[in-house]
C-alpha cells in the first residue's frame, strides 16, 4: 500500500480567524465520523497544522504585546499580571 502524506502549509493569506473557522469545520467533520479513514487522516493532519500555526501566531502576538507595553513604560509584563491581581 502506498503511503500518501501531504505536508500542510497554512496559506499566508489565511487570517487567524479563518484558520480557527477551518479548524472548527475539521473538528465537526471528524466528530461526525462519516468520512473515510484516509480522508479523516488528511483532515487530522490539516487540523494539527492549523492548530500549530494558530498557537505560534498567538504566541507572537503575546510577545508583541509585551514589547509594546514595555515600550510604554508598564512595570509588569502580561504574564505576571495574575500575580498582581491575585
Amino acid at each position: 500500500m502506498e503511503e500518501k502524506q501531504q505536508q500542510w502549509d497554512i496559506p499566508t493569506e489565511m487570517t487567524y480567524e479563518q484558520s480557527i473557522a477551518r479548524l472548527e469545520e475539521i473538528v465537526t467533520l471528524l466528530e461526525r465520523g462519516e468520512t473515510p479513514l484516509d480522508q479523516s487522516m488528511e483532515l487530522f493532519r490539516e487540523g494539527i497544522a492549523l492548530s500549530s500555526w494558530c498557537s505560534e501566531y498567538l504566541k507572537s502576538m503575546k510577545e508583541e504585546m509585551v514589547k509594546l507595553i514595555d515600550a510604554e513604560g508598564a512595570v509588569a509584563p502580561i504574564g505576571s499580571m495574575e500575580d498582581i491581581h491575585g
